[in-house]
């Protein structure tokens, strides 16, 4: 058997070809246990999840609930990509979360080893403003995070005096 250190860095490789990382993850408990942590390196989180949904693509309660119950897989997530719709509902809630209530500014805090944060709006544009202040007071959170090396804005009109707060 090779060192762990080299399937690790082998299996990185594949953190892009998620049904080869399948299939390794299934071929032996040890590789699943390694392949897991490159499985939840780049992740995705939207309002709601269409059926046809690529692999490690979340909504909101979903990841909220994943992380939740597997605390352990927060410090594998490195790339988080978070995708709002033009009429952006993400409720600001508090109390428990459900399925019906959630917020990504839940979900956000969760996640203290990410280097690159994303926020896009794929069906058009929404102007910062418009999405919850708790939302917005979490994601400059991260951005603060002494991990974060990139930010990716998509569709989201982001004034720049919002990092002087």
């Amino acid at each position: 058997m090779l060192p762990f250190d080299v399937i690790d860095h082998i299996l990185s490789f594949l953190q892009w070809e998620r049904v080869a990382l399948t299939s390794c993850s299934e071929a032996d408990p040890l590789l699943s246990r390694i392949a897991e942590r490159h499985f939840y390196a780049r992740i995705t989180v939207e309002e709601q999840i269409a059926p046809s949904s690529e692999p490690y693509t979340f909504d909101q309660y979903q990841l909220y609930k994943r992380l939740h119950d597997n605390p352990h897989i927060a410090k594998y997530v490195r790339d988080l990509t978070v995708l709002v719709s033009p009429a952006s509902r993400m409720p600001s809630i508090t109390g428990q979360p459900t399925k019906q209530k959630m917020s990504i500014h839940l979900i956000l805090p969760m996640l203290p080893l990410l280097e690159r944060i994303a926020l896009a709006c794929p069906s058009g544009y929404v102007h910062w403003t418009h999405l919850p202040e708790k939302f917005q007071q979490a994601f400059m959170d991260c951005l603060r995070l002494p991990t974060i090396r990139e930010l990716s804005l998509s569709g989201i009109d982001f004034p720049i005096s919002s990092f002087d707060r």
